[in-house]
């Protein structure tokens, strides 16, 4: 039987920060891609199960084909309760096309791509006079 395995590391704050299983070792990068989706309501945080990252883990998967998954996955703009069964179908896409000779992000250099941040401000303003 398999035990379940909370999704957040911090459930007391507004915004919840996503915890791959202990038994996934997953780069900063694609944390933060699935953290994204969550928070951006694309995808439904208790669905993250051991399947789901399996497919994110570059040790079983080509890093460019998770690199290139994760932002189309937000692109698609609606909760996907089924993202196992796209991301097998994606890949099995990908597993057709001319592979890119690096990835799309420059981790080297820390260069991001970053689709859109939110500013608000904060409960209090102090003046600068």
């Amino acid at each position: 039987m398999e035990s379940e395995f909370q999704y957040s590391s911090n459930t007391n704050s507004l915004s919840p920060v996503v915890d791959p299983p202990p038994e996934f070792d997953l780069p900063f990068e694609i944390l933060f891609n699935v953290n994204s989706l969550v928070q951006n309501a694309c995808l439904p945080p208790t669905s993250l199960d051991t399947e789901f990252y399996q497919f994110l883990d570059p040790k079983t998967h080509d890093r460019a084909f998770i690199d290139y998954a994760l932002p189309k996955l937000l692109c698609l703009g609606k909760c996907s309760y089924e993202h196992v069964a796209w991301l097998t179908k994606e890949s099995l896409e990908w597993g057709k096309k001319e592979k890119p000779t690096k990835s799309t992000l420059d981790y080297q250099r820390q260069l991001f791509n970053i689709r859109k941040v939110k500013i608000t401000p904060s409960g209090e303003c102090t003046s600068l006079d």
